[in-house]
C-alpha cells in the first residue's frame, strides 16, 4: 500500500483528539463525479488505513472527518428497523444510508445519498438483512476556512506521497 500525504498538518492531530474524546469519527472522501467512500474510525490506525486506501486509488481526494457521532440509526435492516427509521429520522435536505459491510478489496464503506424519507425507506428495502447506518448526510466544505472547533468538521486533501 502506498503512503499518503495530507495538505493539512493538523488533520491527524485533530482527528486523534476527537477519537480520544468521542471514541468514533466518521471520515468521508470525495473524488471523481461525486463518488464517496466512508469509514467509522475508532483508532488512528483506522484513519491511516482510510487515507492510504483513498490515496492509492486516486491522484488526490478531499477527505473530511466529523467530530460528533454521525448516522445514529444503526442496525440490521428488517421491518422493525425500517419502522424505527420512519419514526425517528430527523428532517434533513439529504440523508445517507451507509452499508456497514466493508468492501472486500478496500475495507471501506459505501452508501447512497437520498433526497427524501421515502427514498431512504426504498433504499432500506434493498438492504434487507444487511447492517446499515442511517441519518442526515453530513455536510462539509473542503474549502472552508472556519476552525474545526466551530464547524465540527476538518477537511484535508490527500494524495500519494
Amino acid at each position: 500500500m502506498r503512503h499518503f500525504q495530507s495538505s493539512n498538518k493538523d488533520f491527524l492531530a485533530v482527528c486523534a483528539s476527537w477519537l480520544q474524546d468521542f471514541k468514533e469519527v466518521l471520515v468521508a472522501s470525495s473524488f471523481g463525479a461525486g463518488d464517496r467512500d466512508y469509514l467509522f474510525c475508532t483508532s488512528l490506525a483506522d484513519l491511516n488505513h482510510f487515507c492510504e486506501s483513498t490515496a492509492e486509488g486516486y491522484r488526490s481526494a478531499s477527505v473530511a472527518a466529523f467530530r460528533t457521532r454521525q448516522l445514529g440509526l444503526r442496525g440490521i435492516v428488517d421491518q422493525a428497523f425500517i419502522d424505527l427509521v420512519a419514526a425517528q429520522l430527523p428532517e434533513s435536505p439529504e440523508y445517507l444510508v451507509l452499508r456497514l459491510t466493508p468492501n472486500s478489496k478496500t475495507g471501506l464503506l459505501a452508501g447512497n445519498a437520498c433526497a427524501s424519507l421515502s427514498e431512504v425507506l426504498h433504499e432500506l428495502q434493498d438492504e434487507l438483512g444487511r447492517p446499515v447506518a442511517v441519518g442526515k448526510n453530513p455536510e462539509w466544505d473542503p474549502f472552508s476556512t472556519l476552525p474545526p472547533e466551530e464547524t465540527g468538521c476538518i477537511c484535508t486533501t490527500i494524495s500519494e506521497a
